[in-house]
């Protein structure tokens, strides 16, 4: 007599490349979803980047900027931001409705005059820094 032997197919390969597929399908979604929406910011305006929070695999980028003369504050995340980036000024698109949906637009930074701005709502800021070598306070200026 024969004997039937059934073959046992294993689905962990399928199910781990249908999870890719899944993931990759996903990202790019949310991706474009991200694009689009904004696309659909009217409003643009400076804003400086003024500090990093690191975290294991990513960095926080925080930046401000006016509308109205009230200041709003937020935040990017990514792995591609540095140190370099900070300190600067650079385009922010945003939601006229909301301007706490915003994004900053890092691929250059602008280089304003101080007439611009002073019309986006920055002021600028006298400070004393100490000089160890000669023990004195020089006058310096700052964007706030």
């Amino acid at each position: 007599m024969k004997e039937k032997r059934e073959k046992k197919i294993n689905f962990a390969p399928i199910i781990i490349i249908v999870l890719i597929i899944f993931i990759f399908v996903f990202g790019e979604y949310s991706r474009n979803k991200y694009e689009n929406k904004i696309k659909t910011y009217t409003g643009s305006t400076i804003g400086i980047a003024n500090s990093f929070k690191h975290y294991a695999k990513t960095k926080d980028l925080n930046y401000y900027f006016y509308i109205n003369g009230q200041r709003i504050i937020s935040k990017t995340s990514g792995r591609e931001l540095y140190n370099k980036d900070l300190k600067k000024f650079y385009q922010i698109k945003y939601d006229i409705s909301n301007p706490e949906n915003n994004h900053i637009v890092l691929s250059h930074h602008l280089q304003p005059d101080s007439l611009t701005l002073v019309k986006t709502g920055f002021k600028r800021v006298k400070y004393y820094e100490h000089d160890i070598a000669t023990n004195t306070y020089k006058e310096r200026y700052k964007w706030r």
